[in-house]
């Protein structure tokens, strides 16, 4: 399940609101199933479907389920909540929930469309809209949460930095290569037995290609003995390999002409490729490419200066934060991750935050305290599946604010049903 929404608030609009932006949309040709269920009980109990709510709504809840005309398949949720520090005010949410994120976003799109055309004439509701999630490249995570946090960019004050991610398959090829056995004088695998290593690691041939133009791995072009295996020379490209080939020469190990043997591809680790995984670099980049493959909004990985974060981001308007450690997640890891969560808390209020360490030696989750949710550990080997049920939690939560725990559907009076008597 996927799902976007957009907010409208009012201030002075009393009970109904919700209601009344649920029969716009029904005007237009959506189904509400809140009509049917009224229908249903006068029907069936003349007089005993009951009055409207006399007050705005005390928590947040579903007032109506609409079915949109084009795509069955999607639900449109229209739920009220009071608003946070306005006594009285009202916020309606529109919540597009799709069986995937495009479907959700285009059904999304077309009911705030819907509802633009019957603002009363003079676009009424467009003046009430405080939030949008479905914009295109919008950035919810707001300059002030990145300054508290400690995260802007150095050279850019207030501005968060976007490193380039590498996906944890960059991250695992260069420790394959940093244990394979010895070649040319340094650890290496040859791109023809990749398949053959017999670890259970494959490396993508690609993924090594591009680490080459990053510089964190090094490409030999060589020619190698079909018989023993070992290199018999070294080409600063193939073009290279392919001319040694066509010499009148024998191979020095298996004395077979040098046309007869194979040309293959040797990849190392650098210097800078061997940096980079003795750091939490590597943890820090696939974290991010992560997030963003996620639909994570404003990723920022950068390293907090005072050191209790290394980044942040922002998901279905919650903001999760993150520590990595290469090693075993200690007490003050868990301590400076929730004091961070704490003084987040200040800057912006009712804004709910989640906290997480990538570990590469992951242990039981530390519990949070003062109120705070559990402090999530995540296996940085098994990045993506951590990921996806820490945003999965996010994402429930997310979908429980908006929506409430009740549907406010049609409600009887119970003295109209023990009045009736059969027949």
């Amino acid at each position: 399940m996927e799902f976007e929404h957009f907010e409208y608030k009012f201030s002075s609009e009393g009970a109904g609101v919700g209601r009344r932006i649920a029969s716009l949309l029904a005007e237009q040709g959506y189904q509400s199933l809140h009509r049917e269920a009224v229908d249903l009980v006068r029907r069936y109990l003349p007089g005993g479907a009951g009055a409207e709510p006399a007050d705005p709504p005390a928590h947040a809840a579903t007032v109506d389920v609409l079915i949109p005309p084009a795509t069955p398949a999607v639900r449109i949720l229209v739920c009220e909540r009071p608003a946070i520090g306005a006594p009285g005010s009202a916020t309606v949410a529109v919540v597009a929930v799709g069986r995937s994120l495009d479907e959700a976003h285009r059904s999304r799109t077309a009911a705030k469309l819907a509802l633009d055309s019957k603002g009363n004439g003079d676009n009424e509701l467009a003046g009430h809209l405080t939030a949008d999630n479905g914009r295109a490249r919008a950035s919810r995570f707001r300059p002030e949460w990145a300054q508290a946090l400690g995260l802007t960019h150095p050279d850019a004050p207030g501005t968060p930095s976007l490193s380039t991610p590498r996906p944890l398959a960059s991250a695992q090829a260069l420790f394959t290569l940093q244990g394979a056995q010895p070649l040319l004088g340094r650890p290496a695998v040859v791109r023809s037995r990749l398949d053959k290593s017999g670890n259970g690691t494959h490396v993508d041939p690609a993924v090594l290609d591009g680490l080459v133009a990053e510089g964190l791995v090094e490409r030999s072009f060589v020619l190698m003995c079909r018989e023993s295996g070992q290199v018999v020379g070294i080409g600063k490209d193939a073009a290279e390999v392919q001319a040694a080939m066509q010499l009148a020469i024998r191979c020095p190990h298996c004395r077979r002409p040098l046309g007869d043997e194979s040309q293959d591809v040797v990849y190392s680790l650098s210097t800078p490729g061997e940096e980079f995984i003795r750091s939490t670099r590597w943890m820090r980049d696939a974290l991010e490419s992560s997030l963003r493959k996620r639909h994570c909004e404003a990723v920022l990985l950068d390293g907090a200066a005072d050191g209790r974060l290394d980044g942040a981001a922002c998901y279905k308007d919650a903001v999760l934060l993150f520590r990595l450690k290469d090693g075993a997640a200690a007490d003050d890891d868990v301590r400076m991750l929730l004091q961070a969560s704490a003084e987040f808390a200040h800057v912006a209020p009712g804004v709910p935050t989640r906290s997480a360490i990538v570990t590469t030696q992951p242990a039981a989750p530390a519990a949070g305290g003062n109120g705070n949710p559990p402090c999530v550990v995540l296996d940085a080997s098994r990045l993506d599946e951590g990921l996806d049920r820490l945003l999965e939690d996010v994402k429930r939560e997310a979908f429980a604010r908006l929506t409430g725990t009740m549907l406010q559907f049609a409600r009887p009076d119970p003295g109209t049903l023990l009045s009736r008597t059969p027949a």
